[in-house]
């Protein structure tokens, strides 16, 4: 995606300089069951959590956090695409089980790190989306191939 000015400035920082998220990281491994980085794509990455976990996942794609400059080109970008499938984010994407959730708020209480409850795993295979008009779609996993 090309543009010009103060968009494709913000996107290239974002591109260019993520912000690893170590010690919310660290801040998890007492608390979450799966935890990932997303550098091949949401989808991708959540898929190789599900493929070992065994689950299923729902996901809120209209939950998902995206920025304001990306909001403004959402549409000349692809959509839903993008965030779903792109790499180079950096951010974590983690499980946490619900009787850990006061545990959770306690370290996101603690640390200047905004998360987002994306969806839930599920007993049900495979990766289902549910859109913002409530539909649902089921997807293959995708996102950056290193083997490609």
């Amino acid at each position: 995606l090309k543009l010009n000015g103060p968009q494709q400035l913000a996107l290239n920082e974002r591109l260019n300089r993520p912000q690893p998220r170590v010690a919310m990281g660290q801040a998890l491994m007492e608390i979450a069951s799966s935890c990932i980085d997303i550098s091949d794509g949401l989808t991708a990455d959540l898929g190789h959590i599900l493929e070992q976990s065994r689950l299923g996942a729902m996901l809120y794609v209209d939950q998902l956090p995206i920025s304001d400059t990306y909001r403004e080109v959402f549409d000349l970008a692809g959509g839903w695409q993008l965030p779903l499938n792109a790499g180079d984010d950096y951010e974590l994407c983690f499980t946490v089980p619900e009787d850990r959730l006061s545990k959770l708020e306690h370290i996101v209480s603690t640390m200047d790190i905004p998360i987002t409850c994306i969806g839930m795993t599920e007993s049900r295979p495979g990766l289902h989306l549910m859109m913002p008009d409530g539909s649902t779609v089921t997807v293959e996993p995708s996102g950056y191939d290193h083997f490609r």
